[in-house]
This record gives structure tokens, sequence and C-alpha cells, in this order.
């Protein structure tokens, strides 16, 4: 039996997308494995050089089998890269460092799981190790705190080192407020290199709003990373 899955999780605020394939024994047999892979600021399928990242695997026995818990995992990656950093034989969860490269690399992470009535399944994922990142670099001036209602424009360079003749092609900002589903205010044109942003107005007895600006960048080739710049918006004087 041979399948594959497309999955989409949030794992520490990250969202990640994985492809995932399984090979093993019938259903009711086997666990059903999956992979997600996160890291800080990371866009997904590729990462930085040198970088921490999360390897979250996950193991589903059916539902008619609940005596068939997995009893072992083995992490690895293909080619033979990085560092694993210490988990036990049952974690479904690890951290891997990312060697320092100096061109882009291919990486399978696999995940084999087996179960306590015998044999053996694996999942994978797969993404891109790059030399560098391209980054929105925020002018040391930006302010921490701005009034209600004002405008700010988003002061900074973009910065991106390529040994392939890539340049960054795109911009796209966003805002998203603290707490979730409050006005996080506006941008004026969101595909700016250096937009202006228009705060929210507070409404009446609320004392402050923090507000999480980011903007993804994107290359030629499609390497894609986010900056993000936390500004706290406080009410206009009375």
């Amino acid at each position: 039996m041979k399948w594959y899955i497309f999955i989409a999780t949030i794992v520490a605020g990250i969202a990640v997308i994985g492809i995932s394939g399984c090979y093993g024994p019938a259903p009711g047999q086997q666990a059903a494995v999956t992979i997600t892979v996160s890291g800080d600021n990371v866009k997904m399928p590729y990462v930085p050089s040198g970088l921490t990242l999360v390897f979250a695997g996950s193991a589903i026995t059916p539902i008619s089998d609940t005596s068939n818990p997995v009893i072992r995992t083995k992490w690895s990656t293909t080619p033979d890269i990085g560092t694993f950093l210490g988990h036990s034989d049952l974690a479904l969860t690890t951290n891997w460092v990312a060697p320092v490269v100096t061109e882009i690399t291919k990486v399978k992470v696999n995940l084999t799981v087996t179960t306590l009535k015998g044999g053996s399944t694996s999942g994978w994922t797969i993404f891109y190790i790059v030399p560098s990142m391209p980054k929105f670099v925020f002018d040391s001036s930006l302010p921490s705190t701005v009034i209600s209602g004002s405008e700010l424009v988003i002061a900074g360079t973009q910065e991106y080192t390529s040994t392939t003749g890539d340049t960054i092609t795109s911009q796209h900002w966003t805002a998203t407020s603290d707490p979730a589903g409050d006005d996080p205010g506006s941008f004026k044109d969101e595909n700016a290199v250096n937009p202006t942003w228009t705060a929210p107005v507070l409404p009446t007895g609320v004392p402050s709003r923090k507000v999480e600006l980011d903007v993804v960048l994107t290359t030629k080739a499609g390497i894609s990373s986010v900056s993000k710049y936390v500004i706290t918006v406080l009410p206009a004087a009375q």
C-alpha cells in the first residue's frame, strides 16, 4: 500500500506545509505517519543555514486497533547531514540543526515508527537549505509605541546575498493584533518596500494594543522569509 497526503499545520505560531508519504502494510496493521517542519521566521520549503528546526511527527494507529501503539521511532535525513539534538527512541518530536551550506541543498527528513504488533511505517517531507535568506532590517529610528490613529512610515532596508544572482522580487505586508481579532490598522500599499501604516483607533477605555507588522520577502527563485516588528498602540491624549 502506498499513499501521499498534503498537510498544513501550525507549530509555535508558524504555518507549515509538508508533503508526507507512507509505505507499509494495509490499514489496520500499521500507523499512518506525517511530519511537519518549523523554525523561527521560516517560510517553507526554504530554511537558512545553521537554523535549529523542529521536526514534529504524527503516528496515528487505526481506531479499530488501539492495542497497536508505537513502541519505537527513528529519525534520519537524506543526505545524512545536520545534527539531531538528543531524543529518545519514542520521541515523535525532535530538534535538528541545519548545516552551513554554500548552495541550495535538498533535504529529505524521514521518520520510521514501529508498532507493538511488528512491522514499520515511514513518513517523510522535503525542504531546502539555502546559504542566506532575504530579510527586512527595520530601522533603529522606528518607535516602539504610536498614538491611536496615527500614521507611520515603516523605515528599513531589504538585505539578501546570493551567489547565483537571485534577487528579491516582491514584498507583502500584513498586520495582526494582540488580542487576535481586534483592528490591527491598515497599510496604504501593502506591497511597497517602505509602506505607510495607519494605527488602529482604540475604543474608549482600551489602554493599549500590541500590533505585529510582518513582511514576507520573496526572491526570483521563490525563496521566502518573514521579518517582524511589534509595536504598541496607545490611546490619544484626552
